[in-house]
């Protein structure tokens, strides 16, 4: 939907390994509306259902999605963000990887 509306938008998928995502999730005590996330069965569900649809935009959308692992992207943080800014038409700057001044 978001490619039909705003054909120039730049998509992120930004992703986690599924057991530290799902784990983040089971802990946290959400207010409400969040039962899901008290069920490991369906937090992996959740995960494999997204992890599928992500495949499917993939596919309709050669090119148009821009992944970002998080694991790799703490790793190899200048690589990961040079990556990303070139997906956005972006130029580098120093400054993108001294955010926490």
């Amino acid at each position: 939907m978001i490619q039909l509306i705003l054909p120039n938008a730049k998509i992120i998928d930004a992703r986690r390994h599924p057991g530290a995502s799902g784990f983040s999730v089971f802990k946290q005590n959400f207010a409400r509306g969040q039962n899901f996330s008290y069920d490991l069965e369906d937090i992996g569900a959740y995960y494999r259902d997204y992890v599928r649809m992500m495949a499917h935009f993939d596919r309709v959308l050669p090119g148009k999605i821009h992944r970002v692992v998080y694991e790799t992207l703490v790793d190899d943080t200048e690589s990961e963000v040079r990556r990303l800014l070139d997906h956005c038409g972006l130029p580098f700057e120093p400054q993108c990887l001294q955010f926490m001044k």
